[in-house]
């Protein structure tokens, strides 16, 4: 299936189209989707689905920063059913004044944002002799390096807008750069 969109691509969304889930197909079983901004706008994006009773999205919704990444777990509150399950991605480029996401949201019209789709894939690997499946072991490695990664740059990220603030006192400029 190709990734649909009504607008032109702001995000880079990995995996592309698909959302691979492995066994045991139940509450633990979970997948990453990353979401990266290459702009130098700030992005608030949304994940909506066709079955928010089977999965929970974390975060659901945010705001994207120029040039930033987030990592968004997507994992099964109940196990799999016989329908095709889909998400949908929806992104615009943050006005200047936000006041609340939420009302945003209620208000805006999806025709003149971003959106991409993806299918969910469940996907059947025979298990090796500890009983895990290979996937999952390396799927379960993944996510602790993608984690590991988005938790230190946020910290980073941190760490040099407070040196940004303090020079910024210290020089003098608390009215150009605020903390």
């Amino acid at each position: 299936m190709s990734q649909a969109h009504s607008n032109p691509q702001m995000l880079l969304l990995e995996p592309k189209n698909v959302l691979k889930f492995y066994p045991p197909f139940t509450t633990r079983s979970t997948t990453l989707l990353e979401v990266t901004n290459p702009t130098p706008y700030s992005i608030l994006y949304k994940i909506k689905t066709t079955a928010s009773f089977r999965y929970y999205v974390t975060p659901k919704m945010g705001v994207l920063l120029p040039y930033s990444k987030e990592v968004v777990t997507i994992g099964m509150k109940a196990p799999k059913g016989e329908t095709e399950d889909k998400f949908k991605i929806v992104a615009m480029v943050s006005p200047e004044t936000v006041e609340s996401s939420t009302d945003l949201w209620e208000a805006f019209d999806e025709s003149r944002a971003m959106t991409s789709k993806f299918v969910v894939e469940y996907v059947e690997d025979q298990s090796n002799e500890s009983g895990q499946t290979e996937s999952t072991v390396k799927e379960t490695t993944n996510q602790t390096a993608h984690v590991s990664t988005v938790s230190v740059t946020k910290v980073l990220a941190f760490i040099a807008i407070g040196v940004l603030a303090a020079a910024s006192r210290y020089y003098g400029l608390g009215g150009i750069i605020q903390s």
